[in-house]
């Protein structure tokens, strides 16, 4: 059962998805990946000494999981 769930799904996202989309599909999880370490390594203004390299551990661990889910989807 979720060997077809699975092949139903690389199918329908990976397999047969015009190039136009696939692209669109890279590109934004690059962005939305560069955003979340950005806004992560960004200081705060509640924050004003820069003692801290990292604001935000959860976006900078969340960032870095689009970044991997993205170049594993170019690898597909």
């Amino acid at each position: 059962m979720f060997s077809a769930m699975w092949h139903n799904f690389y199918n329908s996202v990976v397999r047969d998805v015009t190039p136009a989309i696939k692209g669109g599909i890279i590109f934004g999880l690059a962005i939305l990946g560069l955003i979340c370490v950005l806004f992560a390594l960004l200081p705060s203004k509640k924050h004003k000494e820069k003692s801290d390299f990292v604001q935000n551990w959860f976006l900078l661990f969340l960032g870095f999981f689009f970044i991997i889910l993205d170049i594993i989807y170019v690898c597909l």
